[in-house]
């Protein structure tokens, strides 16, 4: 249980490396591209944030998700 929540951490820390303003270094991406990409980047981190409060929650001896 412990190690899927800290796997889960770092699932969220490449959320944030993947975020388009991150990306621009590989050069323009196209609006509607950066539009459905960021809706796609907040659908997942909700679901992420979902799963490690349910983990959190879910055990009495699991690690806080804070």
């Amino acid at each position: 249980m412990r190690a899927l929540v800290i796997a889960l951490r770092f699932v969220g820390v490449a959320l944030e490396a993947m975020s388009p303003s991150r990306l621009s270094g590989f050069g323009a991406l196209d609006l509607a591209f950066e539009k459905d990409y960021e809706e796609f980047l907040l659908k997942l981190r909700a679901r992420l944030d979902i799963t490690q409060r349910f983990l959190g929650n879910g055990k009495s001896d699991a690690p806080s998700s804070g």
